[in-house]
Protein backbone atom coordinates (compact mmCIF):
# COMPACT_ATOMS: atom_id res chain seq x y z
CA UNK A 1 0.00 0.00 0.00
CA UNK A 2 2.44 2.39 1.07
CA UNK A 3 5.21 0.98 -1.41
CA UNK A 4 2.63 2.33 -4.48
CA UNK A 5 2.39 5.87 -3.42
CA UNK A 6 6.55 6.07 -2.53
CA UNK A 7 7.26 4.29 -5.90
CA UNK A 8 5.07 7.18 -7.80
CA UNK A 9 6.69 9.72 -6.14
CA UNK A 10 10.27 8.67 -6.46
CA UNK A 11 9.61 7.58 -9.74
CA UNK A 12 8.34 11.06 -11.70
CA UNK A 13 9.70 14.58 -11.07
CA UNK A 14 6.80 16.05 -9.04
CA UNK A 15 8.98 18.37 -7.22
CA UNK A 16 8.89 20.43 -10.48
CA UNK A 17 4.89 20.21 -11.02
CA UNK A 18 3.96 23.95 -10.77
CA UNK A 19 0.66 26.43 -11.61
CA UNK A 20 1.63 29.69 -12.53
CA UNK A 21 4.90 29.43 -10.50
CA UNK A 22 3.73 27.51 -7.64
CA UNK A 23 4.62 24.20 -6.81
CA UNK A 24 1.62 22.25 -6.63
CA UNK A 25 2.20 18.20 -5.75
CA UNK A 26 3.02 19.87 -2.30
CA UNK A 27 -0.50 19.49 -1.74
CA UNK A 28 -1.89 16.94 -4.73
CA UNK A 29 0.38 14.52 -3.27
CA UNK A 30 -2.65 13.84 -0.54
CA UNK A 31 -4.76 13.29 -3.19
CA UNK A 32 -2.48 10.45 -5.08
CA UNK A 33 -1.92 8.89 -1.71
CA UNK A 34 -5.52 8.64 -1.22
CA UNK A 35 -6.29 6.89 -5.15
CA UNK A 36 -3.31 4.80 -4.08
CA UNK A 37 -5.23 3.01 -1.01
CA UNK A 38 -8.95 3.22 -2.05
CA UNK A 39 -9.69 -0.07 -2.63
CA UNK A 40 -9.16 -0.21 1.70
CA UNK A 41 -10.96 2.72 1.61
CA UNK A 42 -14.00 2.45 -0.24
CA UNK A 43 -17.04 1.49 2.08
CA UNK A 44 -16.04 4.31 4.93
CA UNK A 45 -15.65 7.01 1.84
CA UNK A 46 -19.64 5.85 0.49
CA UNK A 47 -20.67 5.95 4.26
CA UNK A 48 -19.40 9.25 4.79
CA UNK A 49 -20.74 10.57 1.34
CA UNK A 50 -24.17 9.21 2.16
CA UNK A 51 -24.04 11.22 5.76
CA UNK A 52 -23.00 14.45 4.11
CA UNK A 53 -26.13 14.42 1.84
CA UNK A 54 -28.38 13.78 4.71
CA UNK A 55 -27.02 16.27 6.96
CA UNK A 56 -26.55 18.86 4.84
CA UNK A 57 -28.98 21.35 7.02
CA UNK A 58 -26.95 20.28 9.78
CA UNK A 59 -23.81 21.61 8.62
CA UNK A 60 -25.62 24.92 8.43
CA UNK A 61 -26.85 24.62 11.65
CA UNK A 62 -23.67 23.70 12.98
CA UNK A 63 -21.71 26.67 11.29
CA UNK A 64 -23.49 29.00 13.80
CA UNK A 65 -21.64 27.43 17.28
CA UNK A 66 -19.93 30.35 19.16
CA UNK A 67 -20.61 32.93 16.42
CA UNK A 68 -20.06 35.57 18.60
CA UNK A 69 -16.86 34.92 19.14
CA UNK A 70 -15.61 36.16 15.87
CA UNK A 71 -16.21 39.62 16.83
CA UNK A 72 -13.21 40.61 18.73
CA UNK A 73 -9.08 40.32 18.05
CA UNK A 74 -6.88 37.86 19.26
CA UNK A 75 -3.16 36.94 18.99
CA UNK A 76 -3.19 33.11 17.97
CA UNK A 77 -5.73 31.29 15.48
CA UNK A 78 -5.98 27.52 16.32
CA UNK A 79 -7.61 24.94 13.83
CA UNK A 80 -9.13 21.91 15.08
CA UNK A 81 -11.32 19.28 15.21
CA UNK A 82 -13.62 18.04 17.93
CA UNK A 83 -12.75 14.59 17.12
CA UNK A 84 -9.47 16.12 18.98
CA UNK A 85 -11.40 16.55 22.54
CA UNK A 86 -11.23 14.06 25.37
CA UNK A 87 -13.64 13.93 28.55
CA UNK A 88 -11.06 14.51 31.08
CA UNK A 89 -12.29 15.46 34.73
CA UNK A 90 -15.56 16.41 33.65
CA UNK A 91 -15.16 18.77 30.73
CA UNK A 92 -14.03 17.92 26.59
CA UNK A 93 -10.74 19.50 26.68
CA UNK A 94 -8.96 19.70 23.44
CA UNK A 95 -6.01 17.63 23.63
CA UNK A 96 -3.92 19.21 21.76
CA UNK A 97 -3.85 22.56 23.06
CA UNK A 98 -6.34 23.24 25.61
CA UNK A 99 -2.92 23.52 28.37
CA UNK A 100 -1.25 25.52 26.35
CA UNK A 101 -3.98 28.14 26.26
CA UNK A 102 -5.13 27.90 29.87
CA UNK A 103 -0.91 29.06 30.54
CA UNK A 104 -0.50 31.52 27.90
CA UNK A 105 -4.18 33.14 28.49
CA UNK A 106 -7.51 32.18 26.66
CA UNK A 107 -8.74 35.41 25.79
CA UNK A 108 -5.55 35.35 23.73
CA UNK A 109 -6.83 32.17 21.44
CA UNK A 110 -9.53 31.56 18.95
CA UNK A 111 -10.36 27.80 18.26
CA UNK A 112 -11.88 27.23 14.72
CA UNK A 113 -12.96 23.85 15.96
CA UNK A 114 -14.67 21.68 12.95
CA UNK A 115 -17.22 19.51 13.99
CA UNK A 116 -17.30 15.91 12.00
CA UNK A 117 -20.79 14.92 13.90
CA UNK A 118 -21.89 17.53 16.83
CA UNK A 119 -20.48 20.00 19.15
CA UNK A 120 -20.48 19.65 22.32
CA UNK A 121 -22.24 21.75 25.10
CA UNK A 122 -20.41 24.83 25.57
CA UNK A 123 -20.95 24.33 29.55
CA UNK A 124 -18.41 21.10 28.79
CA UNK A 125 -15.88 22.86 27.13
CA UNK A 126 -13.41 24.30 29.23
CA UNK A 127 -12.04 26.76 25.96
CA UNK A 128 -13.66 30.55 26.20
CA UNK A 129 -13.27 31.66 22.52
CA UNK A 130 -14.45 28.62 20.41
CA UNK A 131 -15.91 28.60 16.89
CA UNK A 132 -17.42 26.92 14.34
CA UNK A 133 -14.45 26.37 10.83
CA UNK A 134 -17.91 24.83 9.46
CA UNK A 135 -18.54 28.41 8.50
CA UNK A 136 -15.68 28.93 6.44
CA UNK A 137 -15.85 25.90 5.09
CA UNK A 138 -19.43 27.17 3.77
CA UNK A 139 -18.00 30.21 2.67
CA UNK A 140 -14.89 28.50 0.68
CA UNK A 141 -17.28 26.00 -1.17
CA UNK A 142 -19.71 28.89 -1.93
CA UNK A 143 -16.58 30.90 -3.29
CA UNK A 144 -15.24 27.87 -5.49
CA UNK A 145 -18.70 27.06 -6.89
CA UNK A 146 -19.24 30.77 -7.98
CA UNK A 147 -15.43 31.23 -9.47
CA UNK A 148 -14.56 27.78 -10.83
CA UNK A 149 -16.90 28.69 -13.94
CA UNK A 150 -15.21 31.51 -14.59
CA UNK A 151 -11.98 30.26 -14.34
CA UNK A 152 -11.17 31.36 -17.58
CA UNK A 153 -7.73 29.32 -18.11
CA UNK A 154 -7.43 25.62 -18.81
CA UNK A 155 -4.70 23.42 -16.60
CA UNK A 156 -3.12 21.09 -18.12
CA UNK A 157 -0.10 19.32 -16.80
CA UNK A 158 2.01 16.77 -19.02
CA UNK A 159 3.53 15.26 -16.42
CA UNK A 160 0.57 14.84 -14.04
CA UNK A 161 -1.35 13.39 -17.06
CA UNK A 162 1.33 10.63 -17.96
CA UNK A 163 1.25 9.70 -13.97
CA UNK A 164 -2.64 9.46 -14.01
CA UNK A 165 -2.11 7.41 -17.19
CA UNK A 166 0.61 5.10 -16.54
CA UNK A 167 -0.54 4.50 -12.57
CA UNK A 168 -4.16 4.00 -13.44
CA UNK A 169 -4.96 6.84 -10.67
CA UNK A 170 -8.20 9.04 -11.59
CA UNK A 171 -7.13 12.52 -9.97
CA UNK A 172 -9.16 15.34 -11.35
CA UNK A 173 -5.82 17.78 -10.73
CA UNK A 174 -7.37 20.73 -12.49
CA UNK A 175 -10.48 21.03 -9.85
CA UNK A 176 -7.95 20.52 -7.09
CA UNK A 177 -5.41 23.23 -8.08
CA UNK A 178 -8.33 25.81 -8.62
CA UNK A 179 -9.92 24.92 -5.41
CA UNK A 180 -6.67 24.86 -3.64
CA UNK A 181 -5.94 28.40 -4.90
CA UNK A 182 -9.26 29.88 -4.45
CA UNK A 183 -9.64 28.85 -1.02
CA UNK A 184 -6.35 29.17 -0.05
CA UNK A 185 -6.78 33.30 -1.33
CA UNK A 186 -10.17 33.35 1.04
CA UNK A 187 -8.07 32.30 3.98
CA UNK A 188 -5.21 35.16 3.23
CA UNK A 189 -8.02 37.89 3.13
CA UNK A 190 -9.37 35.80 6.46
CA UNK A 191 -5.55 36.29 8.10
CA UNK A 192 -5.20 39.78 7.12
CA UNK A 193 -8.18 41.06 9.05
CA UNK A 194 -7.11 38.84 12.08
CA UNK A 195 -3.38 39.20 12.33
CA UNK A 196 -2.62 36.30 14.15
CA UNK A 197 1.24 36.17 15.81
CA UNK A 198 0.85 32.65 14.94
CA UNK A 199 -1.22 29.69 13.71
CA UNK A 200 -1.54 26.00 15.43
CA UNK A 201 -2.97 23.38 13.91
CA UNK A 202 -3.77 19.68 14.21
CA UNK A 203 -3.10 17.40 11.55
CA UNK A 204 -1.29 19.50 8.64
CA UNK A 205 -2.41 17.51 5.24
CA UNK A 206 -6.16 18.98 5.72
CA UNK A 207 -4.98 22.83 6.00
CA UNK A 208 -2.29 23.20 3.35
CA UNK A 209 -4.44 26.21 2.08
CA UNK A 210 -4.22 27.78 5.80
CA UNK A 211 -0.70 27.47 5.68
CA UNK A 212 -0.04 28.46 2.39
CA UNK A 213 -1.76 31.59 3.06
CA UNK A 214 -0.40 32.36 6.38
CA UNK A 215 2.71 31.62 5.45
CA UNK A 216 2.71 34.53 2.52
CA UNK A 217 1.43 37.09 4.98
CA UNK A 218 5.01 35.52 7.19
CA UNK A 219 2.91 34.37 9.88
CA UNK A 220 4.19 31.05 11.80
CA UNK A 221 2.63 27.70 11.79
CA UNK A 222 2.88 25.40 14.47
CA UNK A 223 1.27 21.32 14.31
CA UNK A 224 0.87 19.61 17.27
CA UNK A 225 0.99 15.38 16.77
CA UNK A 226 -2.32 14.04 16.54
CA UNK A 227 -1.47 10.23 15.62
CA UNK A 228 0.98 7.43 14.71
CA UNK A 229 3.89 9.10 12.88
CA UNK A 230 6.70 6.48 11.23
CA UNK A 231 8.80 6.33 8.32
CA UNK A 232 6.20 5.11 6.26
CA UNK A 233 4.13 7.62 6.81
CA UNK A 234 3.43 9.53 3.52
CA UNK A 235 2.84 12.88 5.06
CA UNK A 236 5.89 13.36 7.15
CA UNK A 237 8.30 11.16 5.05
CA UNK A 238 8.82 12.82 2.10
CA UNK A 239 10.76 11.46 -1.17
CA UNK A 240 11.31 14.42 -2.71
CA UNK A 241 12.51 17.90 -1.46
CA UNK A 242 9.34 20.43 -1.43
CA UNK A 243 8.95 23.88 -0.70
CA UNK A 244 8.29 24.56 3.13
CA UNK A 245 5.61 27.06 2.60
CA UNK A 246 2.86 24.73 2.63
CA UNK A 247 4.11 23.12 5.79
CA UNK A 248 4.18 24.15 9.12
CA UNK A 249 7.47 25.47 10.92
CA UNK A 250 7.52 23.32 13.77
CA UNK A 251 5.70 20.15 15.06
CA UNK A 252 4.81 19.42 18.68
CA UNK A 253 5.92 15.59 18.97
CA UNK A 254 4.75 13.50 21.49
CA UNK A 255 8.37 12.04 21.92
CA UNK A 256 11.91 11.90 20.63
CA UNK A 257 10.68 8.74 18.08
CA UNK A 258 8.95 10.75 15.86
CA UNK A 259 11.14 13.65 16.07
CA UNK A 260 14.18 11.21 14.66
CA UNK A 261 12.35 9.65 12.37
CA UNK A 262 11.29 13.01 10.79
CA UNK A 263 14.85 14.83 11.39
CA UNK A 264 16.82 12.01 9.84
CA UNK A 265 15.20 12.45 6.22
CA UNK A 266 16.69 14.74 3.86
CA UNK A 267 13.91 16.14 2.91
CA UNK A 268 12.14 17.03 6.16
CA UNK A 269 10.06 20.17 5.58
CA UNK A 270 9.99 21.74 9.75
CA UNK A 271 12.23 24.10 10.46
CA UNK A 272 12.13 22.88 14.68
CA UNK A 273 10.41 19.82 16.26
CA UNK A 274 9.79 19.93 20.37
CA UNK A 275 9.28 16.57 21.94
CA UNK A 276 6.29 16.80 24.19
CA UNK A 277 4.53 14.19 25.52
CA UNK A 278 1.21 14.02 25.85
CA UNK A 279 -0.95 16.50 28.34
CA UNK A 280 -4.56 14.40 27.90
CA UNK A 281 -2.79 11.21 28.66
CA UNK A 282 -0.77 12.47 31.79
CA UNK A 283 -4.33 13.48 33.10
CA UNK A 284 -6.01 10.39 31.91
CA UNK A 285 -3.58 8.79 34.43
CA UNK A 286 -4.80 10.55 37.16
CA UNK A 287 -8.40 9.71 36.57
CA UNK A 288 -10.45 6.50 38.36
CA UNK A 289 -12.04 3.81 35.98
CA UNK A 290 -15.53 3.98 35.70
CA UNK A 291 -16.70 0.74 38.54
CA UNK A 292 -19.51 -0.22 35.36
CA UNK A 293 -16.11 -1.41 33.55
CA UNK A 294 -14.59 -2.94 36.60
CA UNK A 295 -17.39 -4.92 37.25
CA UNK A 296 -17.90 -5.92 33.53
CA UNK A 297 -14.25 -7.34 33.33
CA UNK A 298 -14.14 -9.05 36.85
CA UNK A 299 -16.69 -12.11 35.12
CA UNK A 300 -13.67 -12.38 33.00
CA UNK A 301 -10.30 -14.11 33.21
CA UNK A 302 -8.76 -11.93 30.77
CA UNK A 303 -10.06 -8.76 28.91
CA UNK A 304 -8.87 -6.65 25.87
CA UNK A 305 -9.62 -3.34 24.46
CA UNK A 306 -9.98 -3.40 20.69
CA UNK A 307 -9.79 -0.02 18.55
CA UNK A 308 -10.56 -0.11 14.46
CA UNK A 309 -9.36 1.44 11.51
CA UNK A 310 -12.11 2.18 8.73
CA UNK A 311 -10.00 0.08 6.43
CA UNK A 312 -9.66 -2.53 7.89
CA UNK A 313 -13.07 -2.59 9.93
CA UNK A 314 -14.76 -5.47 9.48
CA UNK A 315 -12.07 -7.80 9.24
CA UNK A 316 -10.35 -7.08 12.26
CA UNK A 317 -14.25 -7.47 13.63
CA UNK A 318 -14.56 -11.10 12.09
CA UNK A 319 -10.81 -11.91 13.38
CA UNK A 320 -11.58 -10.75 17.02
CA UNK A 321 -15.04 -12.85 16.42
CA UNK A 322 -12.64 -16.06 15.35
CA UNK A 323 -10.84 -15.26 19.11
CA UNK A 324 -14.03 -14.78 21.42
CA UNK A 325 -15.42 -18.11 19.98
CA UNK A 326 -12.24 -19.78 21.08
CA UNK A 327 -11.69 -17.54 24.17
CA UNK A 328 -14.98 -17.87 25.83
CA UNK A 329 -13.60 -16.74 28.80
CA UNK A 330 -12.02 -13.47 27.63
CA UNK A 331 -13.85 -10.05 27.44
CA UNK A 332 -13.31 -8.06 24.21
CA UNK A 333 -14.17 -4.80 24.47
CA UNK A 334 -14.59 -2.34 20.89
CA UNK A 335 -14.06 1.79 21.25
CA UNK A 336 -16.16 2.26 17.95
CA UNK A 337 -14.92 5.15 16.36
CA UNK A 338 -15.84 5.59 12.59
CA UNK A 339 -19.13 3.09 12.25
CA UNK A 340 -22.23 2.82 14.14
CA UNK A 341 -23.06 -0.45 16.28
CA UNK A 342 -25.54 -1.08 13.65
CA UNK A 343 -22.89 -1.74 11.51
CA UNK A 344 -21.74 -5.02 13.45
CA UNK A 345 -25.37 -6.78 13.93
CA UNK A 346 -24.89 -8.72 10.60
CA UNK A 347 -21.64 -9.62 11.52
CA UNK A 348 -23.31 -11.88 14.76
CA UNK A 349 -20.90 -11.22 17.10
CA UNK A 350 -20.58 -13.53 20.63
CA UNK A 351 -21.63 -12.74 23.92
CA UNK A 352 -17.67 -12.01 25.09
CA UNK A 353 -17.66 -9.06 22.60
CA UNK A 354 -18.82 -5.92 23.75
CA UNK A 355 -19.35 -2.59 21.43
CA UNK A 356 -19.06 0.84 23.01
CA UNK A 357 -19.83 4.10 21.05
CA UNK A 358 -19.57 6.72 23.68
CA UNK A 359 -20.74 5.19 26.61
CA UNK A 360 -16.81 5.21 28.18
CA UNK A 361 -13.84 6.59 26.68
CA UNK A 362 -12.14 4.70 24.40
CA UNK A 363 -8.90 5.11 27.50
CA UNK A 364 -10.85 4.24 30.19
CA UNK A 365 -11.56 1.19 27.80
CA UNK A 366 -8.06 0.77 27.29
CA UNK A 367 -6.81 1.05 31.29
CA UNK A 368 -9.47 -1.23 32.15
CA UNK A 369 -8.21 -4.49 30.13
CA UNK A 370 -4.87 -6.56 30.54
CA UNK A 371 -4.26 -5.88 27.15
CA UNK A 372 -4.90 -4.37 23.95
CA UNK A 373 -5.60 -5.12 20.23
CA UNK A 374 -5.14 -3.30 17.12
CA UNK A 375 -4.17 -2.80 13.24
CA UNK A 376 -2.35 0.22 13.53
CA UNK A 377 -4.36 2.51 15.99
CA UNK A 378 -2.50 5.36 17.71
CA UNK A 379 -4.28 3.42 20.97
CA UNK A 380 -1.30 0.86 20.22
CA UNK A 381 1.18 3.32 21.58
CA UNK A 382 -1.19 4.94 24.26
CA UNK A 383 -1.51 1.22 25.93
CA UNK A 384 2.09 1.13 26.07
CA UNK A 385 1.98 4.10 27.92
CA UNK A 386 -0.98 2.96 30.31
CA UNK A 387 1.56 -0.23 31.28
CA UNK A 388 -0.45 -2.63 29.02
CA UNK A 389 0.52 -5.19 26.31
CA UNK A 390 0.02 -4.16 22.90
CA UNK A 391 -0.96 -7.16 20.19
CA UNK A 392 -0.83 -6.09 16.65
CA UNK A 393 -3.18 -8.03 13.68
CA UNK A 394 -1.06 -8.00 11.06
CA UNK A 395 -3.49 -7.82 8.52
CA UNK A 396 -1.96 -6.68 4.97
CA UNK A 397 0.95 -6.57 6.36
CA UNK A 398 0.44 -2.96 7.63
CA UNK A 399 0.89 -3.26 11.14
CA UNK A 400 4.52 -4.37 10.07
CA UNK A 401 4.86 -1.27 7.61
CA UNK A 402 3.67 0.99 10.22
CA UNK A 403 4.66 0.37 13.51
CA UNK A 404 7.26 -2.60 12.80
CA UNK A 405 10.36 -0.93 13.86
CA UNK A 406 9.20 0.21 17.07
CA UNK A 407 10.99 -1.75 19.54
CA UNK A 408 9.23 -2.50 22.89
CA UNK A 409 8.60 -5.69 24.41
CA UNK A 410 5.80 -5.51 24.79
CA UNK A 411 4.50 -4.84 21.51
CA UNK A 412 3.13 -8.03 19.20
CA UNK A 413 2.80 -8.67 15.92
CA UNK A 414 0.59 -11.46 15.21
CA UNK A 415 -0.50 -13.24 11.82
CA UNK A 416 -3.14 -15.30 13.21
CA UNK A 417 -4.63 -16.93 16.10
CA UNK A 418 -2.27 -19.37 16.86
CA UNK A 419 0.35 -16.19 17.60
CA UNK A 420 -2.90 -14.75 19.55
CA UNK A 421 -3.25 -17.81 21.80
CA UNK A 422 0.55 -18.22 22.89
CA UNK A 423 1.14 -14.43 23.58
CA UNK A 424 -2.03 -12.72 24.41
CA UNK A 425 -1.45 -13.44 28.57
CA UNK A 426 2.05 -13.43 28.55
CA UNK A 427 3.53 -11.09 31.38
CA UNK A 428 4.14 -7.44 30.92
CA UNK A 429 7.63 -6.80 30.97
CA UNK A 430 9.57 -4.31 32.66
CA UNK A 431 8.54 -0.90 30.98
CA UNK A 432 10.68 -0.43 27.77
CA UNK A 433 11.81 2.81 25.83
CA UNK A 434 9.13 5.79 26.36
CA UNK A 435 7.34 6.26 23.20
CA UNK A 436 5.56 9.81 25.40
CA UNK A 437 7.91 12.45 26.78
CA UNK A 438 7.48 12.63 30.38
CA UNK A 439 6.25 16.18 32.06
CA UNK A 440 4.05 18.05 29.51
CA UNK A 441 3.64 20.93 30.96
CA UNK A 442 6.94 21.46 31.95
CA UNK A 443 7.74 21.09 28.19
CA UNK A 444 5.04 23.20 27.06
CA UNK A 445 6.23 25.60 28.83
CA UNK A 446 9.35 25.88 27.34
CA UNK A 447 7.99 25.59 24.16
CA UNK A 448 6.29 29.25 25.02
CA UNK A 449 8.86 30.78 26.26
CA UNK A 450 11.21 29.98 23.40
CA UNK A 451 8.34 30.16 20.26
CA UNK A 452 5.74 32.27 21.44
Amino acid sequence: MFNTFKNIESTYDVENISYKGEQVWAYLRNHYFAETIKSITTTYNDKNKSIFFRKGLGIVQKSLYGFGHWFRSYEYLVFSSSNNRQYIDGNYREKSFEKMMEIVGQDKFLLIEEASTAYYPKKLVPTKHIVSRNLLSLFSSLLTRTVTPFYKQDISIKLLDAMNDNENCKVDYQSIIIRFIIVKNFMKFFLKIYKPKVIFVSCYYGKQEIIKAAHELNIKVVEAQHGMIGSKHFAYNLNKKLQSAYFPDVLLSYGTYEKCIIEQNKNNPFTQIYALGSDALEQILQESIPKDLQGLVSKYRYSLSVSTQYTVEEEVALFVKSLALKHKDVCFMFSLRHFEKVYYEKLDLPKNIYLFKGEFSCYDILRVSNAHLSAYSTCALEALFFDKKSILYNIHNLATQIMGEITNENLYIIENENDFTKIYDKSLKEKQNELYKKNYEKNIKKFIEKEL
